[in-house]
């Protein structure tokens, strides 16, 4: 009886073996393949992980030949570049998806903005998707200026609002809440203004944001 349960055992290990061989011959090719799938996305992620870095550098050193010309003014060299350096709006497109390509647009959006071009700023500030919640926030705030400056006052509230919510900085949070209150009085929103700017006071005491929010508060009420 052992004897029968052992040949058993063993024919159908031998059974297992024969499929497992029959298996490996029949869908060799298919194996192969799929390794060489696995070799080919490794190699591939390793080498657009490096081109990223590669391009990020690259980025940055541009950015960097830029800062001169935007700390002097000189916006326009800054967004359209000359025959020896790239512009913003060059680095921006050529290294969108990089930090320092959604920086350059940051800044891109800034130097329209001080030309008093808000259209070109708007556009730019629309292609801009960075991590830090502070920068989202400043993105958010170029927009708001942008409304602003076309007189569009209640959009531009809208966005130093959600810039206010999306900033971390305490005093980033109030100063664009400020600047949405300020922008809610323009659009005819006294009473919300005001409620804005005793929210600003009464969250951000001792804040160079709570003082401007008083000032204007008492603006508001014909105290000054």
């Amino acid at each position: 009886m052992n004897d029968i349960q052992q040949d058993g055992i063993n024919d159908n290990a031998s059974s297992a073996v024969d499929s497992l061989v029959y298996f490996s011959i029949k869908y060799k090719n298919a194996l192969i393949g799929a390794v060489l799938v696995c070799i080919l996305a490794g190699v591939g992620a390793y080498f657009w992980i490096n081109r990223q870095a590669d391009r990020e550098l690259e980025a940055g050193l541009k950015l960097s030949s830029v800062e001169q010309l935007l700390q002097r003014g000189d916006y326009r060299t800054a967004i359209k570049g000359d025959r020896e350096q790239q512009g913003l709006e060059k680095i921006a497109d050529s290294y969108n998806g990089t930090q320092n390509g959604e920086m350059a647009a940051l800044l891109l959006g800034n130097a329209w903005y001080s030309l008093g071009e808000p259209d070109s700023a708007l556009a730019a500030f629309n292609t801009v998707s960075m991590k830090s919640p502070d920068l989202q926030a400043a993105v958010l705030a170029g927009k708001g200026a942008c409304f602003s400056k076309q007189k569009e006052y209640g959009k531009a509230a809208d966005n130093f609002e959600k810039a206010s919510r999306k900033a971390d900085n305490n005093a980033l949070k109030a100063s664009y809440l400020g600047y949405a209150a300020g922008n809610l009085a323009a659009d005819g929103k006294e009473a919300k203004a005001r409620d804005q700017y005793r929210e600003i006071i009464a969250k951000y005491p001792g804040s160079a944001g709570a003082a401007s929010a008083q000032r204007s508060l008492w603006k508001l009420s014909g105290q000054e």
